[in-house]
């Protein structure tokens, strides 16, 4: 898919987790080439980011794939291959 926000930038729509670079959740216009899941990129199972992910899934009813170091997730057409530790998010 591309690394972190390129890998973002690729759903309909994406979010930001807050972090000490971004204060608060906040919703983006990605490029649309993929609109069934978002994902949250270098992820640690952070309570800022887990909570940002089941905000999204609440509020838009799709998946969000998470990945870490050494991970990938690879689209082509209808097929999906994760890789690593990229992983569907459970609530």
């Amino acid at each position: 898919m591309g690394w972190s926000a390129g890998a973002m930038m690729q759903c309909s729509q994406y979010y930001i987790s807050p972090d000490k670079d971004y204060p608060e959740f906040i919703y983006e216009k990605g490029l649309r080439c993929i609109d069934n899941f978002a994902v949250e990129v270098h992820y640690k199972n952070t309570d800022s980011q887990n909570k940002s992910i089941e905000k999204y899934i609440r509020e838009n009813g799709k998946m969000v794939y998470t990945t870490q170091q050494q991970s990938a997730i690879i689209v082509d057409g209808d097929n999906l291959s994760l890789l690593g530790n990229a992983k569907v998010y459970q609530i």
